[in-house]
């Protein structure tokens, strides 16, 4: 999709006044309440480990984890002690779940919301600091498990036409065009609130900029945190009571009960559309399934078995040729997940013809090998003689 073209999106999106839908079909699937797990991050100024944590699945609700002090690190290593069970056990590690990661054409796909990008790089930020951890604690099976499970959805995540792993964000801005610059468009208040408002253009932008004003990434407001978490901070570091923790408890959970709450009402918003899956998710949620089993099920059903697994390293790719097919891999999966979902949006298919890459035709004769065609579109074509196309 070229710039020039969503440019023209979002200045009709303007003029109608409210986000417009973006194309006949939706182009992510949607798990099952059970099925679906929702994860909302807080962090400490600059720290990179988290504050705070939101999860659970749709159907059960958010569990709060969070610690006084975010660089206190054998307290944010407890905390996520307490948060892996329920992570590992989703993703059916076989020392959490019973059934185990195995069998990924039978089961139904987990997956994992985030509310932003900001959250997804909170995956990452646990995955480097656990996954090759030598740590000298009685538990640090379980910190490395959860380390090499962040760094598998993390990787999961950037491979396209991937089914696993989301960002509410990217889930709602595939399926709308929204009336606002792009990086406005980060914001998942603001996008809710250009969907959720009624009345005119003018009122729907109030609502969406009013909603702007609460944070929804992975820090504080920088004044909320000053006020009201500093001193508190300050008081753990000096007597470190239970009332202090508790206070601070009480304002991280209101933080991520909102950023979790705001997740699943993008999820609601999706499920409730009139439009219908595309047909082309079938195809994706399997690949979906196959590849993220071969890149974390199979190696921890190794490990579980004993084998020495080999788990990819966080920071680099070791050498130019790994790199070089990781390259590869995701451009083949690119093209892969545009021809499974092009077949079931007709909008789609405009913006291949846009984009040169097809031409309107009528079957004039079809003989053995070969069918004649005459296109109407575009006036000039590039097909070459020789070439196939895909109907």
């Amino acid at each position: 999709m070229s710039n020039d073209l969503e440019t023209i999106r979002r200045v009709h999106a303007w003029h109608t006044g409210r986000p417009i839908e973006r194309g006949a079909t939706l182009t992510c699937h949607v798990a099952s309440d059970d099925d679906a797990m929702l994860a909302a991050f807080l962090r400490m100024g600059g720290e990179s480990r988290p504050w705070g944590m939101a999860i659970g699945t749709l159907r059960d609700g958010p569990r709060i984890f969070t610690v006084p002090e975010a660089r206190d690190r054998n307290a944010v290593a407890d905390m996520m002690i307490e948060i892996a069970p329920v992570l590992l056990g989703h993703f059916r590690h076989p020392q959490w779940h019973d059934r185990g990661p195995g069998g990924f054409q039978t089961q139904s796909l987990r997956q994992l919301w985030l509310p932003g990008v900001t959250h997804l790089e909170m995956i990452q930020f646990v995955a480097a600091a656990y996954a090759r951890t030598r740590w000298e604690r009685s538990d640090v099976v379980s910190l490395r498990a959860l380390g090499n499970l962040c760094n598998a959805v993390f990787l999961e995540a950037q491979r396209p036409g991937q089914q696993i792993v989301f960002t509410a964000t990217e889930a709602l801005r595939s399926a709308f065009v929204f009336p606002t610059s792009p990086i406005r468009q980060a914001h998942l208040g603001h996008l809710l609130a250009w969907l959720d408002s009624e009345g005119t253009r003018d009122d729907r932008e109030a609502e969406a900029r009013e909603a702007e004003r609460l944070s929804v990434s992975t820090v504080l407001d920088p004044e909320f945190e000053r006020r009201e978490l500093q001193p508190l901070v300050s008081s753990w570091g000096a007597d470190r009571t239970e009332s202090v923790a508790k206070a601070i408890h009480g304002l991280l959970a209101t933080e991520l009960e909102r950023r979790w709450n705001l997740t699943a009402a993008a999820i609601t918003r999706l499920r409730t559309d009139r439009r219908r899956p595309n047909s082309g998710l079938v195809k994706l949620v399997t690949s979906s399934a196959q590849a993220f089993h071969l890149a974390w099920g199979e190696r921890v059903m190794n490990e579980a078995a004993g084998l020495p697994p080999f788990w990819p390293n966080v920071f680099t790719d070791h050498n130019a040729r790994t790199a070089a097919g990781s390259y590869h891999a995701r451009v083949a999966d690119h093209d892969e997940a545009r021809a499974l979902l092009v077949h079931g949006d007709r909008e789609l298919q405009r913006e291949e013809l846009a984009a040169g890459k097809g031409v309107i035709a009528h079957v004039s004769s079809v003989v053995p090998d070969r069918w004649e065609i005459t296109y109407s579109y575009p006036d000039l074509t590039t097909i070459e003689a020789g070439r196939t196309l895909t109907i």
